[in-house]
């Protein structure tokens, strides 16, 4: 049995002291919960309309219970910039790592029309885009260099083909040849001539 204490409670402020500021604590609670979430007494009280992931600054470890979507830093030639990740507990079979995925990419180029940017997740950048091979009668063939913006560290394959156009010397529409120059160039090396400009569709798979 204990023992009782004339001492407990200790000599705090006044009742009408505490519950201001209980009141100032609830007030502030509010304006910060109101930051993210729906205000409280509207129809989807308390529900998130933004959600703010700190940054990391390595993947988190994960089981087999649970997930985890965070962002990190990601650097790549163009910038540094903080992009979301995923982590499952299983994805390969048990013999393959557990990487993390990155889902997003800073840049995207829609601006076209000779070159279009996206991206796939996993850190990889996807490139498509129309070259024009001058018209010419006589060989060897000048070839058409393109360079991919942003840079990417790594080109991983390329493919490029002729439009399907009916012209002079037939009917267009056969792959032609790529040749990888830097991790951000290739060169597009059309073997057969034209009397007239012919547009030239590629497409090109990267790493950021």
């Amino acid at each position: 049995m204990s023992t009782y204490d004339p001492n407990q409670p200790q000599n705090l402020p006044p009742p009408a002291e505490g519950v201001q500021s209980i009141q100032g604590n609830f007030a502030t609670y509010a304006t910060v919960f109101d930051n993210n979430h729906e205000a409280l007494n509207l129809s989807n009280q308390g529900k998130h309309t933004n959600v703010i992931l700190q940054e990391q600054v390595s993947d988190p470890s994960v089981d087999g219970s649970f997930d985890t979507l965070y962002s990190k830093s990601v650097t790549t030639n163009s910038s540094t910039s903080q992009e979301l990740f995923a982590r499952i507990p299983q994805f390969l079979t048990d013999d393959k790592p557990n990487d993390a995925v990155q889902l997003t990419f800073n840049t995207v180029s829609t601006a076209g029309p000779t070159q279009y940017q996206s991206f796939l997740p996993g850190g990889y950048l996807l490139f498509f885009g129309q070259a024009t091979q001058i018209a010419q009668a006589n060989p060897p063939v000048i070839p058409i260099v393109i360079n991919l913006s942003p840079a990417p560290s790594e080109i991983l394959c390329v493919i490029a083909n002729s439009t399907n156009i009916i012209g002079t010397g037939g009917v267009w529409g056969q792959p032609i040849a790529v040749k990888v120059v830097n991790s951000s160039q290739f060169q597009i090396n059309p073997t057969f001539t034209v009397l007239v400009n012919k547009i030239i569709t590629w497409f090109c798979i990267a790493r950021q």
